[in-house]
């Protein structure tokens, strides 16, 4: 799975998808653009969730990541 969002405007945004007026609605009071990129992959379980301890991806200004760094705190290899 990848994405590569570039200058996209919040505010219009929020106008043009109610979706998005549900999940954020403080865009309506954001001016200003948004960039992102990710690139994730992984392996899906039999019962089609993502197994975490496979996740690896790339993501701009961040570089590459593993499942290791998203432990939840507590489990084997967390960085708690």
């Amino acid at each position: 799975m990848s994405y590569d969002v570039r200058g996209l405007d919040i505010q219009k945004t929020y106008y043009a998808f109610n979706t998005v007026q549900k999940l954020m609605p403080a865009g309506k009071f954001i001016d200003g653009k948004l960039s992102s990129q990710l690139s994730m992959n992984g392996r899906l379980g039999g019962d089609m969730h993502p197994d975490l301890n496979t996740s690896a991806g790339w993501q701009r200004d961040r570089g590459r990541w593993d499942a290791e760094e998203f432990r939840a705190p507590g489990q084997a290899g967390a960085n708690a």
